[in-house]
């Protein structure tokens, strides 16, 4: 019974009983964030499916090899599967990448991983104070939709996925990202948002 309580599963139960704060990234809480809100074609739907595909490429990189689990970090937007972090060895990141194309409803696979040892202590909590910093500036502007954005940080370097409703609104973002401590480089995977006809 133990064996098959996989982080896919531990992440499922998770999402039902940790705190809605704990889960933002998830987007699974997106409904109940007050004056927060989605693009209009960026749906609750769309988010759950984003969620239960990174838990299940999670869940086979684990059942792959543990070492895959460990290393490999997995962000999910509109069913495009960035995937970034360090690994040691370089057969790595071509499990990652096929692991994660053989995932139900994947689009895409942005293969970010890099072949070097691992981040340091310090790197690691530099990357979450970034993320976090990021995070909330762009969560307290209210002229952002923020819920249409995934902020991603390794190694000093900010993935940015989502739906810009405006290039203003985009300008304002990364904006947001340059000016935080210890950036080194944004990669954009954005896109905007279709103008409405009429």
């Amino acid at each position: 019974m133990l064996k098959k309580l996989t982080p896919f599963y531990f992440g499922a139960l998770l999402l039902f009983t940790l705190p809605a704060c704990t889960i933002q990234d998830a987007a699974l809480s997106a409904g109940a964030q007050t004056g927060l809100h989605y693009a209009d074609d960026r749906s609750f739907g769309d988010a759950t499916k984003d969620a239960s595909i990174g838990f299940k490429i999670h869940d086979d990189l684990f059942q792959h090899h543990v070492d895959l689990y460990r290393f490999v970090d997995v962000s999910v937007f509109e069913g495009r599967v960035l995937l970034y972090g360090n690994v040691p060895q370089a057969h790595m990141r071509n499990d990652a990448v096929r692991i994660a194309w053989q995932t139900k409803d994947v689009k895409e696979v942005i293969n970010e991983l890099q072949v070097k040892d691992a981040s340091t202590l310090t790197a690691a909590a530099q990357d979450k104070i970034l993320k976090t910093s990021l995070r909330t500036d762009i969560t307290l502007d209210e002229d952002i939709s923020s819920l249409n954005y995934k902020i991603s940080v390794s190694d000093g370097i900010v993935y940015v996925q989502g739906i810009a409703t405006s290039q203003a609104e985009k300008d304002k973002v990364f904006s947001y990202a340059r000016n935080q401590p210890y950036v080194k480089k944004i990669v954009d995977y954005t896109r905007m948002m279709p103008a409405k006809s009429g």
